[in-house]
Order: C-alpha cells, then structure tokens, then sequence
C-alpha cells in the first residue's frame, strides 16, 4: 500500500455538480428503500469518475495492492459503504477473544443503512481490484469498541475512530510493510502502538492481501528481483571503493548506475508492487541506497 496523493487534483466541475444534486435529493428521500433504489439508479455517476479520473491517480494500480487488475474491471470501493455496514464474522489472526473484545468492532446504529448521504462523495471513493472488493472488503466497515458512530448524515465521520486504513491517509499507509515471502506484514509491533498493530493487522485481514495467492507470488517475485538487483549493485559499489585503476573505475561507475536505475524504475509509483521494492531496499541497509536511490 502507498500513499495515493490527490494534490490539487479533484473532479471537474460538471461531475461535482451532478454528484452535489443527487446528493440533495437523496436527503429529501424518507425511507432507507427509496434512498436504495435512488443510488443504484446513479450508479454510473461513480462508475464515470472512474473511467475519467480515478483510475489515472495512481497510475492504473490497484489502491490496496498496487496489483493491476488486467483480467476483470476495477471496482470503486466506497471506504464507508453506502448502503449498510457487516459485522465481522471471521477470527483475526494472532489475536486472542479478550483482544478482540477489547477492540471489536461497535455495531453501527441503524445497520441496515450505511453511509447512504456518502453515496456521491468521492472522497469517500477507492479504486480495488475486483476480488478484494468483492470477496474481502464488501461492507465491512469496523469501529473501535465504544466509538463515535456517525449513523446520519448530520454528524461528523470524522469523530469516528475507525480500524480500517485508508490509503489516502499518509499516516495509515506509513503502516503497511512486506516480507521476502510476498506476504504483507504491520510496520509496527511494539506495544507503545499496540492501536496502529490491531489496525494494521485487521486491515490485512479485511482487505485480503495474503489470501490471494496471485498477490503473495507477484510481491514475491518483485522482492526477489529487487533483492537480485541490489547483490549486484553492492558487488559493484563495494569494487569501487578500493580499486585504483581509472579503466576500471569508469566501468564500474557505468556498471553502478545501471543497476540502480533498475531499482529506481522498481520503485518508481508507477510500477506494479513498488512499495514492495522499497521494502526490500529497506531491509538491506546499504548505505548506497540512502545516497543513490532513495535520496
């Protein structure tokens, strides 16, 4: 997972408008049947940004796994579903029942509903592969026991204490780190953080990002190329260091730089798993890659 930064960027003004009246209307709407019938008959303004602005933010990528989804259709993920919330069902792993007392999730009032006046907010949009939507996230949408629970449109969302990360928070993805075995892991563990583990970790869980084997291989792959790239650089660095011919000094330079533009291309934002390529560079602790690559 890495950060996706809307910067200035946001929908043109056409799209905004038309979401900010069907949002209108639906406010107007009485029953939770009425506003369900209204937002799946306007759907397409959603499946449209899309197509026209979503998918170009990061590049194609999926925003939970940076996998690209080339087999299926990309789906937006409304981050606070938009028509009821699901009460985890399954275990959390590596988490004992006191535990999971202790953070589970608070049943959202009016279940049923959902975020329903988020319907058309598309900052409350994420673009995920099909499989994580579908299978994984759903309507999963977990609060911290005893949070704040925004159950209408006239509260704050923003005062809920909310488990899941969210990408498009730079805090949240900070979170998210990956081993050699393609598997994504917490950042953080010690128990002065023990909130932002349990976040992490039910997030790994919700989103699905070691169940799907095809995620696990590709990270795994990435970390094994990136790794490969590094021995070889490192053999030409280390050379370097204590070699007096100019020849050869040239030859190694050219051999060096080579080879860290390969890994600059690796964890370039545009590049499938690039997170995982910064891990691993990450793990190394070259001091050539602090000077060459991550400067």
């Amino acid at each position: 997972m890495r950060y996706i930064d809307f910067g200035d960027n946001k929908p043109n003004q056409v799209w905004l408008d038309k979401a900010n009246k069907y949002t209108k209307e639906l406010k107007k709407l009485s029953t939770q049947n009425e506003r369900k019938s209204y937002i799946n008959n306007h759907r397409n303004l959603w499946r449209k940004l899309k197509d026209d602005f979503l998918l170009d933010i990061f590049h194609g990528k999926c925003w939970f796994s940076e996998a690209k989804d080339d087999a299926s259709d990309y789906h937006v993920e409304h981050f606070r579903p938009k028509l009821k919330v699901e009460k985890l069902k399954s275990k959390i792993p590596s988490f004992s029942e006191e535990e999971r007392t202790t953070w589970g999730a608070s049943e959202k009032e009016n279940n049923d509903e959902g975020y329903w006046w988020l319907a058309f907010d598309w900052t409350n949009y994420l673009i995920s592969g099909s499989k994580i939507n579908s299978s994984y996230k759903r309507n999963y949408f977990p609060l911290k026991k005893g949070s704040f629970i925004a159950y209408k449109n006239s509260v704050n969302i923003y005062n809920e204490n909310v488990i899941l990360l969210n990408p498009t928070i730079k805090e949240d993805s900070e979170l998210i780190d990956f081993n050699e075995n393609g598997m994504v892991i917490p950042k953080i563990n010690d128990s002065d953080n023990y909130w932002k583990n349990i976040r992490t970790v039910v997030s790994i869980n919700v989103y699905g990002l070691n169940k799907i084997e095809s995620l696990k291989k590709g990270r795994k792959t990435i970390w094994k190329e990136c790794y490969d790239v590094i021995k070889k650089t490192n053999e030409k660095y280390e050379k370097s260091l204590y070699s007096d011919s100019d020849e050869l000094l040239k030859e190694l330079a050219n051999d060096f730089s080579y080879f860290s533009n390969k890994l600059k291309e690796k964890i370039d934002i545009k590049s499938r798993y690039s997170a995982v390529a910064m891990a691993c560079l990450n793990s190394c602790g070259y001091e050539w890659i602090n000077d060459f690559i991550l400067m």
